[in-house]
């Protein structure tokens, strides 16, 4: 967001002609893309109106896409529902998903249209992008073939020749990041992931469909007022959208009391075609896990950022319960119950919709968290300058967030985006602390030495385990929780006995910082009041019903 146009052309650049960054070229390449032009046309609000304009088309081509499977438009509606309100994956609010793992779905269901449309030299050009995007989308395109209205000998030697292209494109992606050195590929480990591929196959499946059941008992555990004002006019809303469709009966007799006089839909072909869409759907379900093989991330995952493990899934759950939806308001048309089910699902819905503002609330509370917190920091930091190192101690990051977790992966970068340092090299450093971090902290007499022993190191750091950073005690900032409030201490620390001076506010140079991208975004003005972002509660009665 803060880079000039040339800045963000030179990235996008090197991640495509330096296949060594990752493997996804499009991923991060879309992300700056995308967060450059919301900067410049209004900034984080803008950015996010681009991300909810990307789900936005996803949602309609994933209903078109249910319209073109089956002619029903109350079974494509309540796909597109499902769709819209997945309840396993936590991370579509996340604005580098929005941005980079969303597109990737795009490319897959434009891919399945032009597939259905006999275009598949295009549909295969789709799919290769969505696997430069993000790779856990590729595996469902396999089911493209059964998209087919058809499943007869033809399917199976389309399937074949579908497979051996996949398979070739797959094999060329692994050749050129392993040849790359790209870390994921040419450290894994084939054991663990024949045996991760398999829990996940069978795991995720089961965990998916099992939140469409579990997130609305979230709903009601966790229901405040403005839920309680918003979820009955969702739920009026739903039932007469649901109410309005037109359905097939069900052998149903219209009460002339001839039997000319009965309305009859083909059952056997009814339960063909709903049975064959179930397969679908669970095929589809099934091929959403294979390439989900983030060794941090496991198929039990249902909060926080771990529960992207789920997020290919969203088009194999979302036709399953389309299938289940539709039958039940089949069944219950049939015996003359429409309204009762007509109800009961839209009240399905509006829970759904209910753990979505949940989860929104969550991420909302967090940022208040990070608010409050830098907010701090910046008032008890204005001698922060090049050298320094702050240390925090006492804060509580263990609270079980449903979403996402309050503090920056890496709070050193947080910190840059802050403020613009007048200098490359030497800016500010800042870190967490753990307990009994005196124990390895003190080097030699009036030297501090950082590493994995006392401090948490996270984002790039987190994976140099041999990191060590000594510094003069004199340039650390320590701050401390003093009964539920983040203090600056200015007295000497002493560890075994030798005394060690801090870093002080009274004899130092206050420095001109000019105010970076995300200031505005993380300093509470004065007129704001402070939340209480220490000693969270480790309990969440939203995430532990």
């Amino acid at each position: 967001m803060g880079m000039a146009g040339r800045q963000v052309l030179n990235f996008v650049l090197n991640k495509f002609l330096n296949p060594s960054n990752g493997g996804r070229f499009l991923h991060d390449g879309l992300i700056f893309i995308f967060s450059y032009l919301g900067a410049k046309l209004g900034g984080l609000y803008v950015t996010y109106w681009i991300g909810y304009l990307i789900i936005l088309i996803n949602v309609f081509l994933f209903y078109t896409l249910l319209r073109r499977l089956y002619s029903q438009t109350l079974f494509a509606l309540m796909g597109a529902l499902a769709f819209s309100l997945f309840p396993a994956d936590l991370t579509q609010p996340f604005l580098t998903h929005l941005l980079g793992i969303q597109p990737s779905l795009t490319f897959l269901l434009i891919a399945f249209h032009c597939y259905i449309s006999s275009h598949k030299s295009i549909s295969y050009i789709l799919i290769f992008a969505s696997l430069l995007c993000y790779e856990i989308f590729y595996p469902v395109f396999w089911a493209a073939p059964l998209f087919k209205n058809k499943w007869d000998l033809k399917l199976k030697k389309e399937l074949l020749r579908h497979t051996l292209v996949l398979i070739f494109i797959l094999a060329f992606m692994v050749i050129v990041r392993k040849l790359s050195g790209e870390s994921r590929v040419s450290n894994l480990n084939t054991l663990w992931a024949i045996r991760t591929i398999i829990e996940h196959m069978v795991m995720g499946p089961i965990m998916t469909m099992s939140m469409f059941l579990y997130r609305p008992i979230q709903t009601l555990l966790a229901l405040n007022k403005e839920l309680l004002v918003l979820l009955p006019i969702c739920w009026i809303g739903i039932s007469w959208f649901l109410s309005r469709q037109t359905l097939s009966l069900l052998q149903v007799k219209t009460g002339l009391g001839n039997s000319s006089q009965y309305i009859y839909l083909e059952i056997p072909k009814f339960f063909k075609d709903i049975g064959k869409l179930t397969l679908l759907g669970l095929i589809l379900l099934l091929l959403a896990y294979p390439l989900t093989l983030n060794p941090s991330y496991s198929a039990f995952s249902i909060t926080g950022k771990p529960a992207r493990v789920h997020t290919a899934a969203i088009l194999g759950a979302s036709i399953l319960c389309a299938c289940i939806g539709y039958i039940l308001m089949e069944l219950a048309n049939s015996y003359r119950k429409k309204r009762l089910a007509t109800i009961g699902l839209a009240g399905f819905f509006t829970l759904l919709i209910g753990f979505g503002l949940i989860v929104q609330q969550d991420y909302k509370l967090s940022w208040n968290y990070q608010r409050a917190f830098w907010t701090d920091v910046i008032r008890l930091c204005p001698d922060m300058d090049q050298g320094t190192v702050i240390l925090v101690e006492g804060v509580n990051t263990n609270r079980n967030w449903l979403a996402i977790r309050p503090y920056f992966p890496a709070m050193t970068a947080a910190l840059t985006k802050i403020y613009r340092f007048p200098y490359r090299e030497n800016s500010p450093e800042m870190f967490l602390l753990k307990p009994n971090w005196q124990t390895s902290v003190a080097l030699d007499k009036g030297v501090f030495q950082l590493d994995n022993s006392n401090v948490k190191l996270r984002g790039f750091k987190a994976n140099r385990k041999d990191y060590s950073l000594v510094i003069d005690s004199s340039d650390v900032i320590l701050l401390e929780n003093e009964n539920g409030k983040l203090v600056r201490r200015v007295d000497p620390l002493v560890i075994s006995n030798q005394e060690f001076s801090l870093k002080n506010p009274k004899m130092s140079k206050l420095p001109q910082l000019s105010k970076g991208t995300v200031y505005r975004y993380l300093i509470n003005s004065t007129k704001e009041n402070s939340i209480n972002y220490l000693n969270l509660p480790a309990r969440d009665l939203r995430t532990q019903p």
